[in-house]
Formats: C-alpha cells, structure tokens, sequence
C-alpha cells in the first residue's frame, strides 16, 4: 500500500498529458475542441474511454500507436447513444414489469395486497461480511423493509392521485397498489419481486408473461436490467462495463428449450456479466411487451459505430446478427 499523491491538472496540462501518453491531436483545431470538451467533461471521465486504446504489456501503459483523440471522443459519443438507446428500451420494461406485479396481485389478493405480510418471504437471519472479513448476523424482515421503503417513497412523492386519495378516503391509511406502487424505482420493484414468496401464484404468473419458467430466472433478469438503467441514468461508462449480477440462460415456456440467442454464454462463461447477454434480455423481453419494437434495428445500426475490434470488450460475437434472434420479425 501507497499513498496517493497525484495532483490536480489544469485543462492544458491535462492535454499535454494525453500527448506525453502518445495521443495523437490531428491538428490545432481537434486540440482546442478537446481543451473545450475536458472544460465540461472530466479527465477522469474520459479516461472511462481511453484505457481500451492503451499498450497495458509496456510498463508505463502509453497509448496504442496511432491512438487519436477522434477514435476516444467516438468511443464516448457511442456510450452516450447505446445509454439512450437501452434507457427507452428499459423504461417499457419497467412500466410493463410493474404493471404485473400490480394486475397479478391484486386480482388474486385485492388491491390492498402489499399490506399482507403472508405473501413475502419469513424473516430470516443471514450472515454477510462484516469488518475485516468478518461474518456478522442480520436480521432481515422481507416485508417491514419494504413497507418502510413504500412509505418513504410515498412521503417524497407529490403524485395528485395520492394527495386525492387522502383527501377523500381515510381508510386503508396506504393506498391501493396501483397507486403507491407507482412510487418505487425500478430497484424497489426488483427487490420486491425478489422477495415475494416463491410459492405464490401471481408471482409465478408474472415470470410466465414474460415467458420465463422460473421466478428466480426473473429475479435475475430484473436485478442485471435495473443495474444497466442506473447506469445510463447517471450517465456512466456502459459500453464495456461488467455487471455484477450474473445473466442466467433464459428457458422458453413454450418450448422449454434454453433460447438459441445466448450461446455465447455457453461459449464463455465470463460473457454471463457482459452488456452483450443484458441486451439480449432486453430484447426477449420487449418481443412480449412490444411484438412490433424496432430494437433490434436501432441496435444494428448503433453497433455499426463500434469498431469490430472493440465489440468482444461487450461481449459481441462475431457475426451476432446473423443469428436467428437477431432477425426475427
């Protein structure tokens, strides 16, 4: 261990920093619109982009030899409409994902399902790292965590249909779920989801729409999606980022086959967490949501963006759309 003692760099030192590396700045007028660019856009941030174009076998890690700005600037331009791109995707998922959970609840236990502590998992006590790799106990309650999280996300909110609601009905004291549900993030329903009781029917049939055969598989698939929306939504490096929930292989209902669009998964285990098997997710699940998407397109015609050279770091294969699920209509 070390301390840390770089300092701060002004624009033009940082400029002259990435020219020391062996960046290359076509002419004085590329130069002065990256001094503009680093004015707005962190060193740090573009960093993010320039670390895939560097030589990591030579000990002071210099760029790759003809290493432009232009072709890191383009990798961040292509980041930035890939975010874009799987952020609509992803909110229709969001939207279609709560709406089931509320449908398939509330017509098998009332509206009122989410005040029935039946319906989530027993309380339990787990280990989890504590300090200094030590395990400590936690008492977790499944479902006083997610009314105090319910009750939060009420009180920030100034949705009119809540206020209506308490200015006319004084009971139930907590609105119905197709009103306080629409208050939780996409991680609140992700959690849960994930922490309704497995055995429940509606939580089956939510998994079943959306043609998984397992609830668990659900999980997971909402957990990864939830973690790439955060990511998009607060502007991060996607393009190459490894997720830290695992995808696992999707099952088809109907034909209870493992689906043919994540053989790479069986190829390389490591492409599991990889935005290429998140994708892929996406759109399986918005063929369900919406049969006519245009996802597929808008995606062919991005990836045309990304040098072939850089879409193994997503986790692309070579010749991924010509694959079937790629061209299906």
């Amino acid at each position: 261990m070390q301390q840390y003692d770089k300092i701060p760099l002004s624009v033009s030192e940082q400029i002259n920093k990435l020219e020391r590396k062996g960046m290359v700045f076509k002419n004085a007028a590329e130069k002065e619109f990256a001094e503009s660019f680093l004015t707005h856009n962190s060193y740090y941030r573009l960093s993010g982009y320039a670390f895939s174009f560097k030589d990591y076998k030579n000990s002071g890690q210099p760029f790759l030899p003809g290493t432009d700005f232009e072709s890191v600037f383009n990798l961040y331009l292509f980041d930035s409409e890939l975010r874009l791109l799987l952020m609509k995707a992803i909110s229709k998922i969001e939207i279609a994902f709560r709406t089931q959970i509320i449908n398939e609840y509330s017509t098998a236990h009332t509206g009122h399902w989410h005040l029935n502590s039946t319906l989530f998992k027993k309380s339990v006590i787990v280990k989890k790292g504590g300090i200094k790799d030590k395990k400590i106990c936690i008492y977790v309650d499944y479902y006083s965590d997610f009314l105090n999280n319910l009750l939060r996300s009420m009180d920030r909110s100034r949705e009119e249909f809540l206020i209506h609601y308490y200015k006319k009905y004084d009971y139930p004291e907590i609105p119905p779920s197709w009103m306080c549900l629409e208050t939780l993030s996409f991680g609140d329903l992700s959690f849960l989801y994930k922490n309704l009781d497995e055995t429940e029917g509606p939580k089956i049939n939510v998994a079943k729409h959306f043609g998984l055969k397992t609830t668990h598989l659900m999980s997971k698939w909402i957990h990864n999606i939830h973690i790439v929306r955060n990511i998009c939504a607060h502007h991060g490096r996607l393009w190459n980022k490894s997720i830290p929930v695992d995808i696992l292989n999707p099952i088809s209902i109907e034909q209870n086959v493992v689906n043919p669009f994540v053989n790479v998964i069986h190829q390389n285990p490591r492409n599991r967490s990889r935005l290429y098997s998140s994708i892929c997710c996406i759109q399986y699940l918005l063929d369900i949501i919406e049969k006519d998407n245009n996802f597929r397109d808008e995606l062919k015609q991005l990836m045309i963006k990304l040098p072939a050279s850089k879409r193994g770091e997503m986790g692309f294969v070579k010749n991924w759309d010509k694959e079937f699920f790629w061209n299906l209509k």
